[in-house]
């Protein structure tokens, strides 16, 4: 069986928005098809691993792209907002370089 998993852009909707609802991906045994997966209360996001430490290294590389806490940093060009961060120094950066968060602030972590 081929695994499939999801997209870097796709797993940074995910965390932002477990974030916004104040929760966070979890490593789970599911009895039914015996294996680990990664989900979020009862929404599964990737499955298939037959061991804990897969899915936790898995988790571990997700986290360490989307969950790093540096100060964020954009500025307008063009009229629009782009980040000043790479892609994974920024939970905002849409993975285009554009700045997914609403406020007006040039550094939005900050105003949080």
């Amino acid at each position: 069986m081929k695994i499939q998993r999801l997209s870097l852009d796709v797993w940074g909707n995910i965390f932002r928005n477990l974030e916004e609802a104040e929760e966070e991906v979890e490593i789970v045994w599911l009895d039914s098809t015996d294996e680990w997966c990664l989900c979020a209360g009862e929404e599964l996001f990737e499955d298939a691993f037959d061991t804990e430490q897969e899915a936790q290294e898995r988790l571990d590389y997700l986290e360490s792209i989307f969950l790093r806490r540096e100060v964020c940093e954009r500025e307008i060009q063009d009229g629009e907002w782009v980040c000043l961060n790479d892609l994974t120094g920024c939970l905002y950066n849409d993975s285009h370089n554009g700045c997914s968060y609403a406020g007006d602030s040039c550094t939005p972590l900050e105003d949080e």
